[in-house]
């Protein structure tokens, strides 16, 4: 088995994608004006669905659409305490060392404007300090999530393509729109859905799986490989941090399987990440025993319309929506640091992979790639050009301890 270290750039989810402190009160009607539809648009980058959000009328924020949680939560105190608020509690989050935890809050009635829509109340979780810094990770500021209780009663599609979110009154909605979507075998548990499905690894070894459908997550799919005997790690994988918990980071594998299947749809020799599954460090408190997680990058491969109400979910496939899954090919994982978010600092260099044989090392501060200079790229653009064909050339400038240095290289497989 070959090894390496890695705190990889894509895979980021959230612990409290299973906390259950807050319930939800309002289904989310209210969100419609009485219409019976109503359309939200929304930016997808770096994996992530992004909306913006009008908190108190006044202040313009962003968040996550996360199917993956059940609660609303805002990143620190600092951003929820723009506009008077009213706590009830104080609850303390165990972090992913199973030996610290975090402080946060939840409040009451706070208002929410998403995009166009009414202004609602919803009691959400306020985090004492923003130790998640996606900011560094999606390359623009983000000051929390909307889980799904948020739309609790509704019915939402998700068009990937288009980038948005249709949200309709479950009274109105006709059912002819499905008949070119095909139905999921899926199970809900506290608002968020299940999908069933059989994996394959690299040996034949065949599972079922019940996988978290998680908008919140940025990568294809999340295996426990401890929730089942035939759950074996592939031969070949990287080994390192996968991504960031509440006090530290979640460590695991990454590499291929053979095979993902769902509903009828097959997915081959695709990306995957692993992690044993520790129930006391999710929170895990629901009746759905998970195998793991699918996330945006196999999402996006369809439309999707979730109907909470009835605790259904339906897809429409692309065209080529079992194409190859792309991976890094350079081995630099990069965060965006600044005021700007225009410093591109490489947090960290897999061993033996191309960028670290041309002697590419982490803290380096990145000023330009191939013609572009940092000023003129964003995390999308780098990660892009990271993931090119395989023997690209690559030729980067970096600052290092105030000298400037370039290093060549050519992309080629890690996996």
């Amino acid at each position: 088995m070959k090894l390496f270290n890695l705190k990889y750039k894509v895979l980021f989810f959230f612990i409290f994608s299973l906390l259950s402190s807050v319930q939800g009160q309002i289904n989310g009607l209210e969100l419609l004006q009485g219409k019976e539809s109503q359309k939200l648009e929304f930016t997808f980058t770096r994996g992530f669905i992004v909306l913006e959000v009008r908190y108190a009328g006044f202040f313009p924020l962003k968040f996550v659409f996360d199917t993956g949680a059940q609660n609303t939560i805002f990143f620190d105190r600092f951003t929820a305490e723009l506009a008077p608020i009213s706590y009830d509690r104080v609850i303390h989050v165990v972090g992913s060392d199973l030996s610290s935890s975090v402080a946060a809050r939840i409040a009451r009635n706070m208002p929410i404007k998403p995009g166009h829509l009414a202004e609602v109340k919803r009691d959400v979780i306020v985090l004492e300090e923003d130790f998640i810094h996606m900011d560094e990770i999606i390359g623009e500021p983000v000051h929390g999530i909307l889980g799904a209780d948020f739309f609790k009663g509704l019915i939402v599609e998700i068009n990937y393509k288009k980038q948005y979110l249709r949200l309709f009154d479950p009274k109105h909605f006709k059912e002819e729109k499905l008949n070119t979507y095909t139905p999921l075998e899926v199970d809900f548990a506290d608002s968020k859905p299940y999908i069933v499905g059989q994996v394959t690894m690299p040996g034949g070894q065949k599972s079922r799986v019940k996988m978290l459908m998680d908008t919140g997550a940025s990568i294809s799919m999340l295996i426990h490989n401890d929730t089942d005997a035939s759950l074996i790690l592939p031969p070949n994988v990287i080994r390192g941090n996968l991504g960031k918990g509440i006090s530290g980071n979640l460590s695991g594998y990454v590499g291929r399987i053979r095979q993902l299947t769902f509903s009828g749809f097959s997915f081959e020799q695709m990306v995957s990440y692993f992690q044993e599954y520790n129930a006391d460090l999710f929170h895990d408190t629901t009746t759905v025993k998970r195998n793991g997680i699918i996330g945006n990058f196999i999402l996006d491969r369809f439309n999707v319309i979730i109907d909470y109400l009835n605790e259904k979910v339906y897809v429409k496939p692309e065209k080529k929506y079992n194409r190859h899954f792309a991976f890094d090919r350079s081995g630099i994982v990069v965060f965006a640091h600044g005021k700007d978010l225009k410093q591109f600092v490489v947090s960290d260099v897999i061993e033996s992979s191309p960028a670290y044989e041309a002697g590419v090392r982490a803290n380096d501060i990145i000023t330009k790639v191939c013609f572009s200079s940092s000023q003129n790229l964003s995390l999308d653009r780098l990660n892009h050009i990271f993931s090119g064909k395989v023997g690209k050339k690559i030729k980067i400038k970096v600052m290092r301890e105030g000298k400037t240095l370039q290093f060549t290289f050519r992309l080629r497989e890690l996996l």
